[in-house]
Protein backbone atom coordinates (compact mmCIF):
# COMPACT_ATOMS: atom_id res chain seq x y z
CA UNK A 1 0.00 0.00 0.00
CA UNK A 2 1.31 3.76 -0.78
CA UNK A 3 1.08 5.82 2.28
CA UNK A 4 -0.52 9.54 1.75
CA UNK A 5 -0.30 10.60 5.28
CA UNK A 6 1.67 10.23 8.59
CA UNK A 7 1.25 11.57 11.85
CA UNK A 8 3.78 10.71 14.90
CA UNK A 9 2.43 10.89 18.55
CA UNK A 10 5.84 10.48 19.88
CA UNK A 11 5.21 13.46 22.50
CA UNK A 12 2.76 11.17 24.37
CA UNK A 13 3.96 8.64 27.39
CA UNK A 14 5.21 5.80 26.01
CA UNK A 15 2.14 3.43 26.73
CA UNK A 16 0.01 5.95 23.98
CA UNK A 17 2.49 6.48 21.49
CA UNK A 18 1.34 5.86 17.76
CA UNK A 19 1.68 6.35 14.62
CA UNK A 20 -1.57 7.46 12.02
CA UNK A 21 -1.18 6.94 8.41
CA UNK A 22 -3.48 6.77 5.39
CA UNK A 23 -3.21 4.15 2.93
CA UNK A 24 -3.89 3.62 -0.64
CA UNK A 25 -4.13 0.08 -1.96
CA UNK A 26 -3.63 -0.01 -5.98
CA UNK A 27 -7.49 0.12 -6.73
CA UNK A 28 -7.51 3.25 -4.90
CA UNK A 29 -9.13 2.31 -1.84
CA UNK A 30 -7.79 4.15 1.52
CA UNK A 31 -8.02 3.12 4.65
CA UNK A 32 -6.50 4.52 7.82
CA UNK A 33 -3.78 2.64 9.98
CA UNK A 34 -3.05 2.82 13.59
CA UNK A 35 0.45 1.34 14.63
CA UNK A 36 2.25 1.11 17.79
CA UNK A 37 5.68 3.21 18.26
CA UNK A 38 7.07 1.22 20.82
CA UNK A 39 5.57 -2.01 22.43
CA UNK A 40 4.34 -0.50 25.43
CA UNK A 41 1.38 1.07 22.93
CA UNK A 42 0.17 -2.50 21.99
CA UNK A 43 -2.23 -2.43 24.77
CA UNK A 44 -3.47 1.04 23.96
CA UNK A 45 -4.71 -0.21 20.75
CA UNK A 46 -6.32 -3.33 21.64
CA UNK A 47 -8.01 -0.61 24.27
CA UNK A 48 -9.02 1.30 21.14
CA UNK A 49 -11.02 -1.96 19.14
CA UNK A 50 -12.57 -2.53 22.87
CA UNK A 51 -13.82 1.06 22.44
CA UNK A 52 -15.97 0.41 19.17
CA UNK A 53 -17.07 -2.87 20.62
CA UNK A 54 -18.23 -0.93 23.83
CA UNK A 55 -19.74 2.23 22.09
CA UNK A 56 -21.77 -0.13 19.15
CA UNK A 57 -23.09 -1.62 21.96
CA UNK A 58 -24.31 1.00 23.88
CA UNK A 59 -25.32 3.79 21.65
CA UNK A 60 -26.77 3.98 17.59
CA UNK A 61 -23.85 5.25 16.29
CA UNK A 62 -22.12 4.93 12.63
CA UNK A 63 -18.26 4.34 13.65
CA UNK A 64 -15.42 3.86 11.19
CA UNK A 65 -15.01 0.05 11.54
CA UNK A 66 -11.96 -1.26 12.79
CA UNK A 67 -10.15 -4.56 11.94
CA UNK A 68 -6.99 -5.97 13.32
CA UNK A 69 -3.82 -6.82 11.96
CA UNK A 70 0.16 -7.64 12.47
CA UNK A 71 0.69 -4.24 12.17
CA UNK A 72 -2.02 -2.73 15.05
CA UNK A 73 -5.61 -1.86 13.80
CA UNK A 74 -6.81 -0.70 10.00
CA UNK A 75 -9.86 1.48 9.75
CA UNK A 76 -12.63 1.48 7.11
CA UNK A 77 -11.93 5.29 5.02
CA UNK A 78 -15.15 7.26 5.49
CA UNK A 79 -15.95 9.34 2.65
CA UNK A 80 -16.85 11.70 3.70
CA UNK A 81 -16.63 15.96 4.65
CA UNK A 82 -14.94 17.05 8.32
CA UNK A 83 -17.45 18.58 10.04
CA UNK A 84 -15.14 20.85 11.24
CA UNK A 85 -13.51 22.14 7.90
CA UNK A 86 -17.42 22.38 7.00
CA UNK A 87 -17.99 24.77 10.04
CA UNK A 88 -14.80 26.78 8.92
CA UNK A 89 -16.04 27.22 5.58
CA UNK A 90 -19.58 28.53 6.99
CA UNK A 91 -17.48 30.87 9.34
CA UNK A 92 -15.07 32.48 6.03
CA UNK A 93 -18.52 32.42 3.76
CA UNK A 94 -20.41 34.28 6.78
CA UNK A 95 -23.10 32.02 6.32
CA UNK A 96 -23.95 32.16 9.61
CA UNK A 97 -27.51 30.38 9.23
CA UNK A 98 -25.22 27.21 7.83
CA UNK A 99 -22.67 27.44 11.13
CA UNK A 100 -25.34 27.11 13.28
CA UNK A 101 -26.84 23.92 11.34
CA UNK A 102 -24.24 22.52 12.09
CA UNK A 103 -23.44 23.51 15.41
CA UNK A 104 -26.59 22.69 16.53
CA UNK A 105 -26.48 19.23 15.05
CA UNK A 106 -23.52 18.26 17.04
CA UNK A 107 -25.00 19.44 20.41
CA UNK A 108 -27.92 17.44 19.75
CA UNK A 109 -25.56 14.46 18.46
CA UNK A 110 -23.84 14.69 21.93
CA UNK A 111 -26.46 15.18 23.48
CA UNK A 112 -28.19 11.89 22.47
CA UNK A 113 -25.78 10.08 24.79
CA UNK A 114 -26.89 11.61 27.79
CA UNK A 115 -27.99 9.17 30.48
CA UNK A 116 -28.59 11.54 33.34
CA UNK A 117 -30.12 14.85 33.34
CA UNK A 118 -29.24 17.33 35.61
CA UNK A 119 -28.01 15.63 38.23
CA UNK A 120 -25.06 17.04 40.85
CA UNK A 121 -22.14 15.23 39.32
CA UNK A 122 -19.96 12.80 41.60
CA UNK A 123 -17.08 12.05 39.92
CA UNK A 124 -15.62 8.26 40.82
CA UNK A 125 -12.34 7.53 41.62
CA UNK A 126 -11.53 7.21 37.90
CA UNK A 127 -12.29 9.76 36.94
CA UNK A 128 -10.75 11.90 39.24
CA UNK A 129 -7.32 9.73 39.07
CA UNK A 130 -7.33 11.13 34.83
CA UNK A 131 -9.39 14.44 35.26
CA UNK A 132 -8.57 15.77 38.46
CA UNK A 133 -11.08 17.30 40.78
CA UNK A 134 -14.28 18.56 39.93
CA UNK A 135 -14.97 21.65 40.99
CA UNK A 136 -18.36 22.73 39.21
CA UNK A 137 -21.33 22.73 41.81
CA UNK A 138 -24.58 23.20 39.65
CA UNK A 139 -26.54 20.17 37.93
CA UNK A 140 -24.56 18.22 34.76
CA UNK A 141 -26.36 15.96 31.91
CA UNK A 142 -24.37 13.02 32.59
CA UNK A 143 -23.04 10.47 29.75
CA UNK A 144 -22.44 6.95 31.75
CA UNK A 145 -20.15 6.02 28.57
CA UNK A 146 -18.01 8.98 26.95
CA UNK A 147 -16.13 9.43 23.92
CA UNK A 148 -13.62 12.37 24.90
CA UNK A 149 -12.73 12.49 20.93
CA UNK A 150 -16.06 13.54 19.95
CA UNK A 151 -14.81 16.81 18.27
CA UNK A 152 -16.02 18.39 15.27
CA UNK A 153 -13.06 17.27 13.30
CA UNK A 154 -13.44 13.46 14.59
CA UNK A 155 -17.18 13.53 12.62
CA UNK A 156 -17.85 13.05 9.11
CA UNK A 157 -20.84 13.75 6.94
CA UNK A 158 -21.23 10.99 4.15
CA UNK A 159 -22.92 11.85 0.84
CA UNK A 160 -26.27 11.07 2.33
CA UNK A 161 -26.02 14.02 5.64
CA UNK A 162 -25.17 10.85 8.29
CA UNK A 163 -22.50 11.56 11.18
CA UNK A 164 -20.05 9.11 10.97
CA UNK A 165 -17.62 9.44 13.89
CA UNK A 166 -13.94 8.43 12.62
CA UNK A 167 -12.13 8.27 16.32
CA UNK A 168 -12.73 6.96 19.51
CA UNK A 169 -8.95 6.46 20.86
CA UNK A 170 -10.05 7.98 24.70
CA UNK A 171 -13.65 6.00 25.48
CA UNK A 172 -13.94 6.41 29.11
CA UNK A 173 -16.57 3.81 31.07
CA UNK A 174 -17.32 5.93 34.03
CA UNK A 175 -19.58 9.03 34.13
CA UNK A 176 -18.22 12.19 32.36
CA UNK A 177 -20.73 15.22 32.18
CA UNK A 178 -21.53 16.81 28.98
CA UNK A 179 -20.01 19.75 29.48
CA UNK A 180 -16.70 18.54 29.59
CA UNK A 181 -17.23 17.19 26.01
CA UNK A 182 -18.53 19.98 24.81
CA UNK A 183 -16.37 22.52 25.64
CA UNK A 184 -13.63 19.97 24.99
CA UNK A 185 -14.58 20.38 21.04
CA UNK A 186 -14.91 24.07 20.95
CA UNK A 187 -11.20 23.44 22.94
CA UNK A 188 -9.87 21.65 20.04
CA UNK A 189 -11.68 23.69 17.09
CA UNK A 190 -10.09 27.02 18.67
CA UNK A 191 -6.40 25.30 18.81
CA UNK A 192 -6.11 23.70 15.57
CA UNK A 193 -8.11 26.32 13.13
CA UNK A 194 -7.21 29.72 15.04
CA UNK A 195 -10.43 30.54 15.57
CA UNK A 196 -12.15 31.88 19.06
CA UNK A 197 -15.22 29.11 19.31
CA UNK A 198 -14.96 29.26 23.45
CA UNK A 199 -16.51 32.35 22.83
CA UNK A 200 -19.66 29.70 22.91
CA UNK A 201 -18.49 28.78 26.73
CA UNK A 202 -20.78 31.42 27.67
CA UNK A 203 -23.57 31.20 25.66
CA UNK A 204 -23.73 27.79 26.87
CA UNK A 205 -23.24 27.61 30.54
CA UNK A 206 -19.75 26.19 30.44
CA UNK A 207 -17.48 26.80 33.22
CA UNK A 208 -14.40 27.83 30.83
CA UNK A 209 -11.63 28.62 34.16
CA UNK A 210 -12.67 25.04 35.84
CA UNK A 211 -13.07 23.10 32.32
CA UNK A 212 -9.69 23.90 30.79
CA UNK A 213 -8.42 22.89 34.51
CA UNK A 214 -9.98 19.60 33.61
CA UNK A 215 -8.75 19.08 30.23
CA UNK A 216 -4.96 19.93 31.49
CA UNK A 217 -5.36 16.91 33.68
CA UNK A 218 -6.14 15.00 31.09
CA UNK A 219 -3.42 16.17 28.72
CA UNK A 220 -0.67 15.20 31.58
CA UNK A 221 -2.49 11.86 31.62
CA UNK A 222 -1.60 11.16 27.99
CA UNK A 223 1.80 13.48 27.92
CA UNK A 224 2.82 13.66 31.10
CA UNK A 225 4.91 17.39 31.67
CA UNK A 226 5.84 17.49 28.26
CA UNK A 227 5.56 20.62 26.96
CA UNK A 228 3.40 19.94 24.54
CA UNK A 229 1.03 20.48 27.11
CA UNK A 230 -1.25 24.10 25.96
CA UNK A 231 -4.66 25.29 28.02
CA UNK A 232 -7.29 27.16 26.43
CA UNK A 233 -6.00 30.82 28.12
CA UNK A 234 -2.36 30.13 26.41
CA UNK A 235 -3.93 29.70 23.33
CA UNK A 236 -2.92 32.76 20.83
CA UNK A 237 -4.46 32.10 17.20
CA UNK A 238 -2.53 33.57 14.25
CA UNK A 239 -5.83 34.93 12.81
CA UNK A 240 -9.10 35.08 14.60
CA UNK A 241 -12.82 34.73 12.47
CA UNK A 242 -15.19 37.48 14.09
CA UNK A 243 -18.02 35.75 15.29
CA UNK A 244 -19.61 38.29 17.20
CA UNK A 245 -22.42 38.43 14.90
CA UNK A 246 -22.97 34.22 14.80
CA UNK A 247 -23.13 34.35 18.77
CA UNK A 248 -25.53 37.07 18.70
CA UNK A 249 -28.10 34.94 16.49
CA UNK A 250 -27.08 31.70 18.68
CA UNK A 251 -27.75 33.88 22.37
CA UNK A 252 -30.96 34.92 21.08
CA UNK A 253 -32.52 31.28 19.97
Amino acid sequence: MKTIFTKYNRERLPKYQIVIKIVEDNQGKRYALKEPLCPEAWQHLNNIFKNYKLLQTTYNLNLAKPKKIKQGLIFEFIDGNPLDLLMLKAIKNNDRELFQEYLERFLGFVDSMVSKRKVIFKPSLEFEKIFGKWEIETPQDIMELANVDISFENIFLDKDGKFFVIDYEWVFNFEIPKDYIIWRSFFVFSLHHSVDMLGFANIYGLDDEKLSEINNNFMKYIYGNYKYIVSSKSNNPSYKVDLDEIVEVLSTN
